[in-house]
């Protein structure tokens, strides 16, 4: 529960006599006189009669030191420009300017050193009690005079206006002393292991992380403070105290208000509840509880579903990558199949061709052979004509040469038609083991794509769920 410093009244102080300081311990024993400070850890007071008490810090409910004017601490009730720490530190000084990186003050000093990262809300002007009923600290922006609210990332403050980046609208600019009323930077966070809170006169309310009594006033310690000193000179009260709930303190801020506006109210049922109702405020306290317990389930649901979203993100990348994979295969193992038939095809041609040149040389062959056979019947005739036979014996031997021809161009067609046949057969062998591997990947690449179909059904499915608990978060947190 985010906790941040309320101002606490005792009745026992009205009763002191006016410029007095007073001391009351944790034991219930009150003294008044003054308040003296010097190195150690105790106050000392010393009472009207001479004596001198002396109080361990530790020991301490309240001191309240008036200073020399005697006039008495003022309570916070957002009475003007402050900034507000996110260890709930109220500051209440005049700033200069705020940009990503620090928050300069009008009189800027080394022992007050606010950054950014430490600073939750700045206030710009009073808040009425109707306005204040629009303050809310879980969200981040600029907090406008007719009670919206712009969500933003803040970029820079000053010069009478401050500047915040929407996610929708890009950046944008409002003025501070005519639009704006407060500009959220982080949500305020539990303080540290302070259990005192320190009120001033101007009205600040700090809440630091060492508090150490120094010689002639009070030395405040822990970021944004560094030596902080608080002389006696200035009024100021040291409570030691339980801090409220942040709600619990804006709620007694926008009371001490006054009646000038309609007091702020929360809904139950559709009808609003006074803030004053402390009844209904344990009420609303112990619902919140409920709902935070109900956005830790929620919010476990959400990164359930966002982890079992981004594992099957992933399992549906590697089914698509192996989806795709396998089409590359069938793309080119049907590819390889089309090759080896169109070289199936070319040696088809090449055989049949061979096979006509083969058929056209066995005929030349036989005509050669028979024109050999009647040349040499011929030449059986005419064994008693010298010239005659001389002549035909020379026919007979072109007509051998040429049947000798004949032959090996035979011979040579057979082998070259032996040759095709078989390369034939070895390109169809090939074709119809490439038409088979085709097949073979079609049927795996449809497989795989079923997969990656269901790992994509699965994936989307996931996605809709971490969609469905992140807008159950959403809900629940608004």
């Amino acid at each position: 529960m985010v906790r941040v410093p309320a101002v606490v009244v005792f009745s026992w102080i009205a009763c002191l006599p006016v410029g007095a300081d007073s001391l009351k311990a944790l034991d219930g024993s009150a003294y008044e006189g003054r308040l003296e400070f010097g190195r150690g850890d105790s106050l000392r007071i010393a009472q009207a009669g001479g004596e001198s008490v002396s109080v361990p810090l530790s020991k301490v409910e309240v001191a309240r030191n008036f200073g020399p004017t005697a006039v008495p601490p003022k309570p916070w009730i957002m009475n003007g420009a402050g900034v507000l720490t996110v260890n709930g530190s109220f500051i209440a000084r005049p700033w200069k300017s705020v940009d990503d990186k620090k928050v300069t003050f009008e009189s800027e000093t080394d022992q007050l050193l606010l950054t950014t990262q430490n600073t939750a809300v700045i206030f710009f002007q009073p808040l009425t009690s109707k306005e204040a009923g629009f303050l809310d600290f879980a969200r981040l922006g600029v907090l406008l005079r007719n009670g919206d609210f712009m969500e933003g990332t803040f970029r820079s403050c000053g010069n009478g206006s401050v500047t915040i980046q929407s996610l929708l609208l890009g950046e944008r600019t409002f003025s501070t002393t005519k639009e704006a009323m407060a500009v959220f930077l982080k949500a305020p966070i539990a303080i540290g292991n302070s259990i005192y809170s320190m009120h001033t006169f101007d009205g600040s309310c700090f809440q630091p992380r060492s508090l150490q009594i120094g010689e002639g006033g009070v030395i405040l310690n822990g970021s944004p403070f560094r030596q902080y000193r608080i002389s006696k000179g200035q009024p100021f009260e040291i409570v030691q105290e339980r801090v409220p709930t942040i709600l619990a303190l804006f709620k007694e801020r926008w009371e001490a208000l006054g009646n000038d506006k309609t007091q702020p109210a929360v809904v139950k049922n559709g009808v609003p509840l006074p803030l004053g109702n402390d009844a209904e405020m344990q009420a609303i306290i112990k619902a919140r509880g409920a709902v935070e317990e109900v956005i830790r389930d929620r919010t476990n649901a959400l990164n359930n579903a966002r982890q079992e979203w981004q594992r099957l993100q992933g399992f549906w990348s590697q089914k698509n990558q192996i989806a795709n994979r396998a089409r590359a295969d069938v793309n080119r193992t049907r590819g390889q199949a089309g090759s080896k038939s169109q070289q199936a095809a070319g040696l088809e041609r090449s055989l049949s061709q061979a096979s006509r040149d083969l058929d056209d040389k066995l005929n030349r062959a036989k005509a050669a052979k028979e024109s050999l056979e009647r040349d040499r019947a011929e030449l059986s005739r005419i064994r008693d004509n010298p010239a005659a036979k001389r002549s035909l014996e020379s026919k007979v031997k072109n007509a051998d040469r040429a049947r000798q021809s004949a032959d090996r161009a035979v011979r040579q067609s057979k082998s070259n038609h032996s040759r095709y046949l078989g390369r034939l057969k070895s390109a169809q062998n090939a074709q119809r083991s490439a038409a088979d591997l085709a097949k073979k990947m079609v049927e795996k690449e449809v497989k795989m794509r079923r997969d990656a179909e269901e790992a994509t059904r699965d994936r989307d499915k996931a996605r809709r769920a971490f969609d469905q608990a992140a807008a159950n978060l959403k809900e629940v947190s608004q």
